[in-house]
This record gives C-alpha cells, structure tokens and sequence, in this order.
C-alpha cells in the first residue's frame, strides 16, 4: 500500500514529538537527581553501599549492585549535600557532594580510592584532584589509623600520624588560600582541617572565604561544630551524668572526683573507637588503677552489642551507656563531634586535656601519674 506524502508527514511529526517527549523526560529525570556513573576495576560484583546525608533529617542508605564493575545511581537532593559510596570491605567510604542535576563519571580502581577520576563537576573534579595529588598521605594515615591498636609498643608510631596530619593540614591550608571562591575549600576544611586543635584557623578562614564558597548546609554544621568545641576549653566542669554501666547499676559522674581520669566516648560499632580502646587496654596495664579511673561512656543504641563487645575484649576500666546514643542532650551539652572522643579530668573534675588519642594520651597520663608520685613522695619526706 503506498502511503500518501501528507501521511508521511504526520508520521514524521509524531516521530519527532514522541522523540522530543522522551528527550524532556529524560531531562526532567536528570533535574530531579543527580547522577553517577562508575566504571572501577575490581568491583568484583560485590555490592556497593550509598549513603546520603539529609540535612538535620539523619542519612538515607541504599545498595547497589554493579554489573562488569560498573554502576549507575540516580537519587534526589534538592541542595548540595554529602553522598557517601562504600566499596568491598566498606571499612572506609570516597565522599561526592552532589545535587539535583549534577553528572559525576568515576572511572578507575575501587582499591584505589584517592586515585579515582572524578569527571563532570566542578567542585568534585577539584576535591578529587587535591585526594589524587595528596594520594600517598591519605592513604599512609589511612593505614596508620587502621593498624594503632597493634603498634602499642611502637613509642613513634603516634607522632608518625600526627607528622602526617601536620603534612595534610598543611596542603588543606594551600588549597583554600589558592581557591578562595570554590566551594570545594569549605568542603576540604570540613573533610581534612576541621578539628579541636585547628577550630580557631578554620573560624578565621571560614569567615574570610566568600558567599559562593560556602554551602549553606556544610557552613551551617561547621559552625555549630565550632561552637562546641569552643565548650570544651581546658578548665571547665565536665557535665555531670548518672547512666546505667554493663552490670545494670547506676554509675554518678561525681563518684570519679578524687583523682585523674580518662573518659572516652565511643561506640562498639565503630573500628576508630575499637582501635582506641584496645590500645588504652594495653598501656592501662601499667598504671595502678587507684591512681587513674578509666571510663568509657557508649554510644550504642543496642546494649547486648555493647556487653559483649566489653566481655570478648575484656576492655578495663568502668563502663556506662548512654541509652539515647547520639540523640541524648548530654552529647550536644558535651560537645562530641566524633567518635572516639577523649576526656582528661583533674580530680575537682575539670577538663585538663580534650580528644587525645594513642601515644599521645598515654604519654600525658603518664607525665600525671609521675607528677602525683613526686607530689607523695614529697610529702613523705
């Protein structure tokens, strides 16, 4: 049947609308998300993990399974936000910072994740390029962090870390004074510079980087970050609790007056704060207990976790938990912002020392127990 040059004509125009309504849904669909698409090498078919951070609303998880190591994910943010992709053994993510219409491309090794290339987006392109030219300090401090508990014995092992840090702040630092209006030097300082000991660097920078440098959501948490740090300056009053321990007893902070003590936050869950502890199991050995308390306050929501994480680790010392984790008013009274976070007192009470860790830690416990022998020792004379 031959069909009329009118007939053609219709068809040519349907064709065209179909095409130019499928090419606007496509569109939508990109405005409505943002993308990414990842071709990494040794994916191996194990499943990847997503997690987006939702401002003020907690985090969405998701998993994904690539195919030929290769994946494609498309989820909703209607303001730059923090998306968070575990690998294989999930022990530590690559973050993006992504909204709707952004289109990353990942191409590289999934075991190399400082090493990724990361292509269609300004700010990602610029934070993966800064990880690639810092790639052999992130991942020594990386490993060094990962290994602490089993370097114990190792004096140095602690100061190698902190020269390393010493080496990233550095770097941060130059990033940011040779970007001042990219976003991605606000996110660099939340990723790399902020904490107790660089709150001050970081206020003064924050406050001189401009508008368009500064993502609402990211300026907003690293200034609440800094108003409790600024909480925990040497000197005042630990915030007194009384909280259940692992033997459903009721532990009162006051009961530690009368000598230092160590007070760490952590969670049973969390391979930092395991690290921590199994390292201060180790040198608590060697300090007499009625000389130095050892307290640990757990931020686990399921509380058989945390009893036998404290039983199969035999973790010294006493043990209470807050039952809300990190929804309790005490942390933001407190000002934890991480975890491990450590606690120095004195024996009225004050915090001496805030967020030590490893050798660090040990060294100044150290120095307090060898001064409080002098102080005896004196006095017997």
């Amino acid at each position: 049947m031959r069909i009329s040059p009118i007939l053609k004509q219709m068809n040519r125009l349907i064709q065209l609308i179909v095409g130019a309504v499928l090419l606007a849904s496509t569109s939508c669909s990109y405005k409505k998300n943002y993308t990414i698409k990842a071709t990494l090498e040794h994916l191996d078919g194990q499943p990847v993990y997503v997690v987006q951070e939702l401002f003020n609303e907690g985090f969405s998880t998701d998993t994904i399974h690539p195919e030929n190591n290769t994946f494609l994910l498309q989820r909703p943010s209607d303001s730059l936000s923090a998306v968070y992709l575990y690998f294989n053994d999930k022990t530590e993510p690559i973050r993006f910072y992504l909204k709707n219409g952004d289109r990353l491309t990942l191409t590289g090794d999934a075991n190399d994740l400082f090493g990724m290339q990361v292509k269609g987006n300004q700010i990602n392109e610029e934070i993966s390029e800064f990880r690639r030219e810092n790639r052999t300090i992130l991942v020594q401090l990386a490993e060094k962090e990962r290994n602490i508990a089993a370097q114990w014995e190792t004096p140095d092992y602690g100061r190698e870390i902190d020269a390393l840090k010493d080496s990233l702040y550095k770097k941060t630092v130059s990033f940011i004074e040779e970007h001042p209006e990219s976003p991605a030097s606000t996110i660099l300082m939340y990723e790399y510079l902020l904490d107790e000991n660089n709150a001050a660097l970081c206020d003064s920078l924050l406050k001189i980087l401009p508008v368009e440098a500064r993502p609402l959501k990211l300026q907003t948490k690293i200034e609440v970050i800094l108003s409790r740090i600024s909480k925990n300056k040497p000197g005042t009053i630990f915030p007194y609790f009384s909280l259940q321990n692992h033997k459903d007893s009721t532990v009162h902070s006051s009961s530690f007056r009368g000598k230092p003590t160590v007070i760490t936050c952590w969670a049973a869950n969390d391979s930092l704060s395991l690290q921590e502890f199994r390292f201060q199991k180790e040198w608590y050995k060697n300090i007499d207990s009625k000389e130095v308390n050892l307290v640990s306050i757990s931020f686990d929501m399921d509380t058989a976790l945390w009893k036998n994480r404290i039983r199969t680790d035999s973790l010294p010392g006493k043990h209470v938990r807050l039952p809300e984790g990190w929804n309790s008013p005490w942390v933001k009274n407190n000002a934890i912002i991480q975890l491990p976070s450590t606690f120095v007192l004195d024996k009225q009470g004050k915090i001496k020392a805030h967020n030590l860790k490893g050798y660090a830690l040990k060294e100044y416990i150290e120095e307090i127990v060898a001064r409080e022998d002098s102080i005896r020792q004196a006095g017997k004379r």
